[in-house]
């Protein structure tokens, strides 16, 4: 009883007076609060709390270990402590694991998907930045090829996604109906969207590689290359559409 009245307390805090006490818990707008204003501690206390709660949405708790990875990845971006960033990272990878082995047909697969490539870059981000600190300067050396192979990981993710999509949307319908086929219409639109932002995505840790590399060598020269090339595809054929806006930003 005590967790339900701090739920509500919550909810109260963050809609007003009138919110949600009542009947089911505004679990994900909720969520998205908390970690907008930099809360996670408090966001992964909610999620536990959400488990067992019986004011959470049925669809949410089916969602909880993809938040939990999403919250936690969001966390390690904004902590400055290398230890604790690698434990959070692994905590979220460990929620995603989870997630893909439970609901491997959820709505949600494509971008629990591109949250485990982003775990893995963010794990190269690490290794950068440690390797810029002069207390690293004897394992700058390692600590950049740790980060070019994570670089190298995460582009494979992301080229896989690509591929598997694409697969998927050749196999659905060229025309459908907005109203009449709204459903297939919608994950038909989704799925087009991720499978853009996987391209750009891709692209664009081609580019981010390079910082493991001597500048103006010819490995250097090559990941620009390949990023500019991709970009460059990616805005010809899609120029009207944002990830085409993007890939022309990105190109420079």
């Amino acid at each position: 009883m005590k967790q339900w009245w701090i739920a509500c307390g919550f909810a109260t805090a963050i809609f007003g007076a009138t919110a949600v006490c009542m009947a089911e818990e505004p679990a994900a707008q909720f969520l998205d609060k908390l970690r907008q204003a930099g809360y996670f501690d408090a966001a992964i206390d909610y999620l536990d709390l959400m488990q067992e709660s019986p004011l959470a949405p049925a669809s949410f708790k089916e969602v909880l270990p993809y938040e939990r990875a999403v919250t936690l990845l969001k966390q390690a971006r904004s902590n400055r402590d290398f230890a604790v960033r690698e434990k959070q990272l692994d905590a979220a990878n460990q929620a995603l694991k989870q997630f893909l082995a439970e609901r491997s047909d959820h709505p949600l697969l494509a971008d629990a998907q591109r949250e485990s490539a982003n775990v893995v870059l963010e794990r190269a981000h690490l290794k950068i930045e440690r390797s810029k600190k002069p207390t690293e300067a004897a394992n700058k050396a390692l600590l950049l090829g740790d980060a070019r192979k994570l670089y190298d990981e995460a582009y494979q993710l992301f080229t896989t996604q690509h591929t598997q999509l694409k697969t998927q949307l050749e196999g659905m319908p060229k025309q459908l109906d907005p109203k009449r086929d709204a459903k297939r219409y919608e994950a038909r639109e989704q799925m087009q969207k991720n499978y853009l932002q996987a391209q750009v995505l891709a692209a664009a840790v081609r580019e981010e590689a390079a910082d493991t590399v001597p500048k103006g060598s010819d490995d250097y020269k090559a990941y620009l290359t390949s990023a500019s090339e991709q970009n460059d595809a990616i805005f010809k054929k899609y120029r009207r559409y944002i990830a085409g806006m993007y890939a022309r930003l990105y190109q420079g």
